[in-house]
């Protein structure tokens, strides 16, 4: 190679090193916005015979079908279907066995079983973990063969699915792609096409406190779609939620704003001590009638995302968002996040009697954390606020109310009631 080439080959190499290095990182609107155009890869279509999946106590078998992944998504295998259409004697079923009575009973309840052992015809199986890796495993040691005639009727008719269902499930996915966790620490979630049930959902997150959850979308629920949990318990061997968990967050200090209209908006500020390094992300918990607005991680802007979602959402209307720092993470080198949110929790009953919905999802949170609470609201002078912790003052000036408490204990909520309250104080063997 001449000197004039090699100098050439440098400069390119360089200038795509440099390239590399300089271009953004991801982001959770990104990665969205590629789930909103997910597609199968017409390449990666298989018939498959005799694969298993298990993800603690879900027990998945696709004993003979069409097995079609999807193209990756910043640079993951993230999903996949399977379909017995046109596959004779094809077959797949899944099997869960919940440990507690209690979770038996409820899961009868909807199934009339107490075991779920379910025939099912197809399915969409969206992942963060080994899935995309086991499946391929047994794919490349077992008898199967591609299925590339069928490219253009499969994609057809699943393409507009998979993006719906993925799209649902955008802020899960998202930040579990950017949380830079183990492999076996990701997600898995199936949407089941059972004739006998009807779709529904199983899901197996070992960050959560109960990792596995079964149920279904039901349209006759009050106020429209509502995920409705069937079952959700630990199983066997689970870790403890605290000990998965990205981080721990501490001494929060909210300050609330009640307007005349009984809107609210909040500025909330916690300490997060990440548990490892790598990740970017914060994935909190709020009331679907909290939107944020915007968030800081120790003085720099970092990207919010949320959004609702049907399946994203409990029975109690709380959903997760995400807040993405523009670096990572380093272990146990603490971090000051500042969250603005504003929305309506309460409302006017009439009679002077105010309702707090979302009592304990205000404000953002996560469910397994205990910490101090610094809270002050503000609200008008003919009201009262009473809330989690001690009091510490209560002035009026200007026609507003001030309201200032503070925990003497780490609590894992903070609630608070509005109302024009009357009170009463004595003091007896010293107590107050």
């Amino acid at each position: 190679m001449t000197k004039v080439c090699a100098a050439v080959v440098i400069a390119v190499l360089s200038t795509a090193i440099t390239t590399v290095a300089q271009s953004p990182p991801a982001t959770a609107a990104g990665i969205a916005e590629q789930l909103r155009q997910l597609s199968l890869n017409p390449t990666a279509i298989y018939r498959v015979r005799d694969l298993h999946l298990s993800r603690g106590d879900i027990k998945i078998y696709l004993n003979e079908g069409i097995l079609a992944f999807a193209a990756p998504v910043a640079g993951h295998s993230v999903a996949a279907v399977f379909s017995t259409q046109d596959v004779e004697a094809g077959d797949a079923e899944i099997l869960v066995l919940p440990l507690q009575r209690s979770e038996r009973a409820s899961l009868a309840r909807y199934t009339k079983t107490p075991n779920l052992d379910e025939h099912f015809n197809q399915a969409i199986f969206l992942f963060t973990d080994e899935t995309y890796s086991e499946l391929l495993r047994q794919i490349e040691q077992g008898m199967v063969r591609k299925e590339v005639t069928l490219a253009d009727q499969i994609t057809t008719h699943w393409n507009p699915t998979i993006r719906n269902v993925a799209g649902d499930l955008d802020v899960r996915i998202a930040g579990s792609l950017l949380d830079n966790h183990p492999p076996g620490r990701g997600f898995f979630y199936g949407i089941i096409g059972s004739p006998r049930l009807q779709p529904f959902d199983v899901m197996y997150e070992p960050t959560e406190r109960e990792p596995i959850v079964i149920g279904q979308i039901s349209s006759e629920a009050p106020g429209g779609p509502q995920f409705r949990v069937w079952a959700s318990f630990a199983g066997h061997h689970a870790p403890a939620a605290n000990s998965v968990q990205p981080a721990t967050l501490s001494d929060f200090r909210i300050d609330s704003t009640i307007h005349s209209d009984l809107s609210m908006s909040s500025v909330t500020k916690f300490t997060a001590v990440p548990r490892e390094s790598g990740s970017r992300v914060l994935e909190l918990d709020i009331s679907n009638r909290m939107k944020v607005t915007s968030a800081s991680i120790d003085g720099r802007p970092a990207e919010v995302f949320q959004r609702e979602s049907i399946r994203d959402s409990d029975e109690f209307h709380v959903s997760s968002f995400l807040v993405v720092a523009d670096k990572p993470f380093v272990q146990g080198q603490a971090l000051t996040v500042e969250i603005h949110h504003a929305g309506s929790v309460i409302e006017d009953t009439g009679h002077g009697v105010y309702f707090v919905s979302s009592r304990n999802a205000w404000f953002p949170h996560q469910l397994v954390d205990f910490a101090n609470f610094d809270l002050t609201f503000h609200c008008p002078e003919n009201l009262n606020v009473v809330s989690t912790g001690e009091l510490l003052s209560d002035d009026v000036s200007g026609g507003v109310r001030t309201v200032h408490r503070r925990t003497i204990a780490p609590a894992r909520f903070a609630g608070f009631n509005l109302g024009n309250f009357e009170s009463v104080a004595t003091t007896q063997d010293g107590y107050h």
